[in-house]
């Protein structure tokens, strides 16, 4: 069915500027899309009251062909609520939690931002201890059975990677952004993703902290760990807990790889109010002229993803190492506790392997689509 100049055209949808377009989307809804002036202004004749596009170009001065194009796009993506009274979704309505809320608040007030933050730093400051677990370049807890070294570290992975989500998840939730959760990777460990699309119908300022919601959140399971190092006395919780140390401080400094679209680089890009800044990358590093801006973000992405890449090594190269003779040396002996202890730790990897693999192939299917028309955001 095509927009016709006198089919009554009703809309509900948020529209927020963002430097010289708009983004508007559904509310509480997950996908959003760029538009010029010329839409938004098109949108706010029908937001909330039923318009016929005829009306449309006679207020606006505009042309026909080109107020219903814009309008049949808009539908194509479904985002008109009613045509001709026919309501053609039904509005998203958000639920709100008193309990959550009431945590949110505590968790994401400046008071306890602070104290956060000064209990780090004065762990980092009187600490010894704590500033050598820092860079502790062993993560093994179990030294005679690597496939059960790599099981726990897995799953002490995959429950951090799960806090760091949690915190955009109730810091989201602040702002009543709705948030869904994908199955995703990061670096070779599979992690439920939250997915805050939602962000993007709230103002510039209020992004920031959904945003650095798991960054916070890595900073508390960091002080929780260490809490729990101090007052703790088994040898194997405290090697379990030193080993969650290390893979908060990768997490967090892998945040400034920002090449990998971490959450910095929607910081930044939320900062500047630009998007597609990778592909300006790609003009910097070809030679072209661009953006002093672009030349900046090229050499702090650089820098972060470096940094990120020589913690990366220096942590893990020496135990990745042991790992490998450890794994070679077990498969070889009569062992059988030690064999499928190699067993287990060749079906982590494979696992892995494969389910990551899944993962890519459909992100690569999602990228070949194409979006005609208005961009999405």
């Amino acid at each position: 069915m095509n927009i016709l100049l006198s089919t009554c055209i009703r809309t509900n949808l948020s529209i927020v500027p963002n430097n010289n377009y708009y983004i508007v989307g559904k509310i509480a809804g997950q996908s959003y899309y760029r538009v010029p002036k010329e839409g938004m202004l098109i949108l706010k004749m029908t937001n909330h009251a039923a318009c016929t596009p005829q009306k449309i170009c006679k207020d606006l001065g505009m042309e026909s062909e080109e107020v219903l194009s814009f309008l049949n796009e808009m539908m194509d993506l479904g985002l008109i609520m009613e045509l001709d009274g026919a309501r053609q979704y039904d509005l998203q309505k958000y639920k709100s939690n008193t309990i959550v809320t009431k945590v949110v608040n505590f968790l994401f007030c400046r008071v306890t931002f602070i104290a956060v933050i000064g209990c780090l730093a004065g762990l980092l400051i009187f600490s010894h201890d704590f500033r050598h677990l820092v860079v502790r370049n062993n993560v093994l807890i179990f030294e005679q059975y690597p496939g059960i070294n790599l099981f726990i570290v897995t799953i002490i992975s995959v429950l951090l990677t799960s806090f760091h989500e949690l915190g955009h998840y109730l810091a989201a939730k602040k702002y009543e952004v709705p948030v869904k959760f994908n199955l995703s990777t990061r670096l070779y460990i599979l992690v439920i993703e939250a997915k805050m699309n939602g962000i993007w119908s709230v103002s510039r300022e209020s992004r920031y902290v959904p945003l650095l919601g798991g960054m916070y959140f890595d900073l508390i399971s960091g002080l929780l760990c260490a809490f729990i190092i101090e007052v703790g006395s088994s040898t194997i919780l405290d090697d379990m807990f030193s080993t969650a140390i290390i893979l908060i401080v990768t997490q967090f400094l892998f945040q400034f790889a920002i090449f990998f679209r971490t959450d910095l680089y929607f910081i930044v890009v939320n900062f500047l109010q630009i998007d597609g800044l990778q592909s300006r990358v790609k003009d910097v590093l070809r030679g072209r002229k661009t953006e002093r801006f672009a030349i900046a973000y090229t050499m702090l992405a650089f820098i972060g993803t470096l940094t990120f890449m020589a913690y990366f090594i220096f942590i893990f190269f020496n135990s990745v190492h042991q790992e490998v003779q450890l794994f070679y040396y077990n498969l070889v002996q009569n062992d059988i506790i030690l064999k499928l202890d190699s067993i287990m730790g060749l079906g982590v990897i494979g696992l892995t392997a494969g389910v990551t693999f899944l993962i890519i192939l459909k992100r690569i299917m999602h990228y070949m689509r194409s979006t005609r028309g208005i961009s999405k955001y």
